[in-house]
């Protein structure tokens, strides 16, 4: 199951402006954040979470790991990173394939080393 979150920009309507907010400036429209779950062998659109365009991509994630198959492997981009989201992935039986930025630090509990 893959997972992404983009930021889509709205129109300018006056309920999406005040429900939705500002995007980054006070002149740009509102966003919102589209968090979506895709089955990878099919294509099929999953599940998805909408936020305003602060929303966090994580947050959405870790809320739609109960409407996944037990098993399932999660499959998400450097931004879903982090031990708080590895942890709550592996607490709904599922595995995870997270792409990780350079920043990264890695530890081994038996010093294994950095040549393997």
């Amino acid at each position: 199951m893959g997972c992404d979150g983009s930021r889509i920009e709205c129109p300018r309507w006056t309920e999406l402006e005040a429900h939705m907010g500002k995007g980054s400036s006070e002149a740009s429209a509102p966003t919102a954040w589209v968090t979506a779950f895709v089955h990878l062998g099919s294509g099929l659109l999953w599940c998805w979470r909408i936020g305003k365009g602060t929303a966090d991509e994580r947050l959405h994630l870790r809320q739609m790991l109960s409407l996944l198959p037990v098993n399932a492997l999660v499959v998400a981009d450097a931004a879903s990173m982090g031990y708080e989201l590895a942890r709550a992935i592996l607490q709904h039986s599922q595995s995870f394939l997270l792409r990780i930025s350079s920043k990264v630090r890695l530890y081994a509990l038996d010093k294994t080393p950095i040549e393997q």
